[in-house]
């Protein structure tokens, strides 16, 4: 730990990869908490914004600027206690390579990304002891570069990587804990990832092809559908161990999609901003464990080939 850094020496030092929904989320608690996080992310336009104006929060119907320190480079910056990548799963290689100055022998990076995958990544960089994984279920949108509005509010599980000692995943908690955000820690932590990836699985690539909200998803004609996804998923993640059931996950699924509301998902935000989307991460991380295990997923395989039919006809491959 820094003890020449502007929170002193009683501070766990952190540092977030990624400014986006997320990112900002996560970074404007922990600045508003006390503690002086670092958001690192590639976009000038999101740097620049956050260095002039701070970066700005919407939630129930208050917005607020808070001011972070904020680069599109940390090279000068200190080694820090922990990284908390929030990033989309396709950027995570390239955003630990630039943040790969920010890692030393005592840094936990931190994963609560949707899909599945991000913790291997993440063990490859440093020990798996020094890996957390996990999950949030806040949520939101993007106004614009910096401009976050906080649409939902919820727990995030953290655990450790493969089994490992709950001590980093403890000293996580902890720092979150402070700046307010409830968290619950479990030493089963990827059955948490696989729950979401259920619920994700299920609501992510059907919102993007329909244009319907999260509550929309869980009455007609899209309920029995996202059912089936999720039964399919959760037959996946029960098979390879995982503490999940497939109508416990089926009728979870619909309790969530209708208190979350008229939100928009984030799948369908990246296509209505031709972005590309997380569907490998996702579906196709269903569908690839299947395959290994013997399991027919239909349901699933359909979403992948829609969505990269999707992803074919509108984004630029050149």
């Amino acid at each position: 730990m820094s003890a020449n850094g502007p929170t002193g020496p009683t501070h766990p030092t952190v540092a977030i990869l990624g400014a986006g929904v997320l990112g900002g989320i996560f970074g404007a608690g922990l600045a508003e908490s006390g503690m002086d996080p670092l958001l690192v992310d590639p976009w000038s336009a999101v740097v620049d914004r956050i260095t002039s104006s701070g970066l700005e929060i919407e939630r129930d119907g208050r917005v607020r600027s808070i001011r972070v320190r904020a680069t599109t480079d940390p090279l000068g910056h200190d080694p820090v206690d922990v990284v908390l990548v929030c990033v989309k799963g396709y950027h995570t290689r390239s955003a630990l390579q630039l943040g790969a100055r920010l890692v030393d022998e005592r840094t936990t990076l931190v994963t609560l990304q949707n899909g599945w995958g991000n913790g291997e990544h993440l063990a490859d960089m440093v020990p798996p002891s020094r890996v957390v994984v996990g999950v949030t279920y806040h949520g939101g949108r993007l106004n614009g570069p910096a401009r976050v509005v906080h649409t939902h509010q919820g727990v995030s599980h953290l655990g450790p990587f493969r089994g490992h000692s709950l001590r980093a995943a403890n000293r996580v908690a902890s720092i979150l804990e402070t700046a307010g955000f409830e968290v619950a820690v479990d030493k089963d932590a990827l059955s948490f990832v696989w729950q979401k990836l259920v619920l994700n699985a299920a609501a992510l690539p059907a919102a993007a092809l329909t244009g319907l909200m999260a509550e929309q998803l869980a009455g007609e004609p899209l309920k029995g559908l996202v059912q089936e996804l999720a039964r399919e998923a959760a037959r996946v993640g029960r098979a390879q161990g995982f503490d999940v059931n497939e109508e416990d996950e089926a009728a979870q699924v619909i309790d969530v999609l209708q208190r979350v509301g008229p939100a928009k998902p984030s799948m369908l935000q990246d296509t209505e901003a031709g972005r590309r989307t997380e569907i490998e991460s996702v579906n196709g991380a269903v569908v690839d464990a299947a395959d290994r295990l013997g399991i027919p997923v239909p349901y699933n395989r359909a979403m992948v080939a829609l969505m990269r039919g999707w992803e074919s006809a509108h984004l630029d491959k050149g």
